[in-house]
């Protein structure tokens, strides 16, 4: 259940999830979890984190009876885990996952199941640390935008660490939008462009294929749209993206 990721595929997963806005649980926990990484009160890494509490959500929401066997769910996750902080940690961005899904589909039917996991943890000393840092984080990103620039802070990160580095980065965004919408897409390309346009435009060709992505996922959406006889979704654009990308809406939806 506990997911471990060696630095490179820790490296790439993070990309994917940046730049997929499906996984906004993921980026309003980022910074806290990356906090309490690097204080030393949990082992794994925000990507290991929000991977475990993903795969912790899927068993929970393939339960009937996910109230039932909660208790018991929770105690196998702490005993798989090097402690209690991450099992505490996992499970809280577990609920966070479970919300997500259940507000995509307009159910109230797993409030309960996150109502019980508060509470057992309630008391825990990284409880509300956690929950006020992905409110501060919820607060900044909406008001400033923050998606982006945390994209960005990926390529200038790469920067520093040499060339070689760069050009990493910049294949791997290329490839990850091979797997992910046009939306996405775009803001990848805006980025992407942008950090070009800085660079003396030495990343043209990456741009220029990461372009010719977008315009044929862009495509393929207009010809479903067209064939369903729909003028528009009509989603909501953050419940459209979570309902189309998360993994755990996928499997159980």
């Amino acid at each position: 259940m506990i997911v471990h990721l060696d630095k490179e595929q820790t490296r790439q997963m993070r990309r994917k999830l940046l730049a997929d806005n499906s996984d906004i649980v993921f980026i309003l926990f980022h910074d806290i979890l990356k906090e309490l990484h690097k204080k030393g009160e949990t082992q794994l890494s925000a990507v290991e984190v929000f991977l475990s509490a993903r795969q912790f959500a899927c068993i929970l929401l393939s339960m009937n009876e996910a109230t039932e066997g909660l208790e018991d769910e929770i105690d196998d996750l702490e005993e798989e885990a090097d402690g209690e902080n991450d099992a505490m940690i996992i499970s809280i961005v577990a609920c966070a996952v479970i919300k997500a899904f259940a507000k995509a589909h307009a159910m109230s039917v797993y409030d309960d199941v996150v109502m019980a996991i508060l509470v057992r943890w309630n008391d825990h000393p990284l409880f509300m640390p956690m929950l006020a840092g992905a409110a501060r984080k919820e607060e900044r990103r909406f008001a400033e935008n923050k998606r982006n620039d945390l994209l960005g802070y990926e390529l200038e990160q790469a920067a520093g660490e040499g060339e070689e580095a760069v050009s990493e980065a910049v294949r791997s965004f290329v490839d990850i939008a091979q797997n992910i919408g046009p939306d996405a897409t775009m803001q990848l390309l805006l980025v992407l462009s942008r950090f070009n346009d800085n660079n003396g435009h030495r990343y043209q060709k990456e741009v220029d294929e990461l372009y010719e992505i977008h315009k044929r996922t862009r495509s393929v959406i207009d010809m479903e749209v067209k064939g369903s006889g729909l003028s528009s979704l009509n989603f909501n654009n953050h419940v459209r993206q979570v309902v189309a990308h998360a993994d755990v809406v996928e499997k159980y939806k």
